[in-house]
């Protein structure tokens, strides 16, 4: 029996056919190689570039490992499973230009257009095998794998190309749009009460998407809170909280997300005090909020270890950090704001 075995495994063929080993290299250099260096030249543009703009990188993405920037160095503060790669630009409170929008979309295009030009360059070194090719010559393994590369970078080009104009074009002309221009209104000198902001409902845009009612609520909140509207403040933190709850998983999503749970932290530590979900969205966000050097950062923490925690000690702590650090922190009005708030929490502990 073993014999009869024995025969028939030396009679079957295990090699890989030819053809097999080519479309792999086409299919690696496609797909794997191609995507990796797309995905890992954004935030490496955006980390050398962004200041030119008018922002700075607070949050850099590698291959799902999330790093900021503490002094002059990086710190890895958090990893997700996720693969992707990105760089989230702010706006550099030190290098504040006008129409900030217009520079964020420059931003993007010139990444976007400098790998289209920089992925069509290593494609035109690929053409000599596939003009043979058609010539009737054979490609070898490499140049199979170089010609699947380059095609795959300029795909995904294209695509992040495509992306760009769905956001800038589309997106940024509802909602987006309305919040640039009352932010600019900030840049000129307003304070924050005298936006005569509206609720999302009274605006005239339809069906806003989750990330655009993020966006408008978190602008929105600044302004409820200037005034004290605690009845409004109420209403969309309630769906903030919902929206939240319901996007958490994404880690790109997440971390542009992430003033949504600042504020949430906040509004359950002072305005509508609850232990549990205070304690909750604090969980979520808790490597990040405890690495960010910036005022809003340290006011949300003081109020959350003071209402939460009962730790005065810690609160003041925190409140003179945020204070020490309000000069380098957003512009005029939201640096204003944040400020009355730290002495706020600071007179009543003393």
């Amino acid at each position: 029996m073993l014999d009869i075995l024995s025969a028939i495994l030396k009679s079957v063929d295990y090699t890989i056919p030819i053809f097999c080993i080519r479309a792999m290299a086409f299919i690696i250099g496609f797909f794997l190689v191609a995507t990796i260096l797309a995905n890992l030249f954004v935030p490496l543009y955006n980390l050398i570039f962004a200041k030119k703009y008018g922002y700075k990188i607070k949050f850099l993405i590698i291959f799902g490992m999330v790093f900021t920037k503490i002094g002059d160095k990086w710190k890895k503060i958090l990893y997700n499973s996720s693969p992707l790669s990105a760089a989230i630009p702010m706006i550099d409170s030190n290098n504040i230009q006008k129409n900030y929008l217009e520079k964020e979309k420059q931003l993007a295009y010139s990444e976007r257009f400098t790998k289209l030009f920089l992925s069509i360059i290593i494609f035109t070194l690929t053409l000599k095998p596939i003009i043979g090719f058609f010539k009737g010559e054979s490609i070898s393994i490499i140049n199979l794998f170089f010609i699947g590369f380059s095609t795959g970078m300029i795909f995904h080009s294209i695509n992040h190309i495509g992306i760009s104009i769905y956001v800038y074009e589309k997106l940024y002309k509802g909602i987006l749009s309305y919040i640039h221009s009352k932010t600019e209104l900030l840049l000129n000198g307003e304070s924050i009460e005298n936006l005569d902001l509206k609720p999302i409902e009274e605006l005239p845009y339809n069906s806003p998407s989750a990330m655009e009612k993020i966006y408008y609520y978190l602008f929105y909140s600044s302004y409820l809170l200037s005034l004290n509207k605690t009845e409004e403040m109420n209403k969309i933190s309630l769906e903030m909280t919902d929206i939240l709850m319901k996007n958490n998983t994404n880690i790109v999503n997440y971390l542009c997300n992430y003033l949504g749970y600042y504020w949430l932290v906040f509004y359950y530590s002072e305005i509508k005090t609850d232990k549990e979900k205070a304690e909750d969205f604090f969980k979520k966000i808790e490597p990040i909020i405890m690495n960010d050097e910036d005022s809003n950062a340290k006011r949300v923490l003081a109020y959350y270890y003071y209402r939460i925690n009962n730790d005065a000690e810690k609160a003041k702590s925190l409140i003179e950090e945020g204070l020490s650090r309000i000069d380098n922190f957003s512009f005029g009005p939201d640096r204003a704001l944040e400020k009355d708030l730290l002495l706020k929490l600071k007179n009543e502990i003393i």
